[in-house]
């Protein structure tokens, strides 16, 4: 029988440490559903990856957020 993954999300899977005040920063921005995908994108591939910068191409985030681009 082959194995599963878990039907729930779980931190041994992966996680993006994120600053509470950007956190806060973006309960009070006004976004979008569009923006808050695209932001989210951006955290997850810079923060996600432990990076405090990146070059992100639009097709990247397009890809993550399935939001043509």
């Amino acid at each position: 029988m082959p194995a599963h993954r878990s039907k729930t999300p779980q931190l041994e899977d992966g996680y993006t440490k994120l600053a509470d005040e950007l956190l806060e920063a973006l309960c009070r921005a006004h976004l979008s559903g569009r923006e808050m995908a695209v932001m989210l994108a951006l955290i997850r591939m810079t923060y996600g990856w432990q990076k405090k910068k990146d070059r992100i191409a639009a097709s990247q985030i397009a890809k993550l957020t399935a939001i043509p681009r």
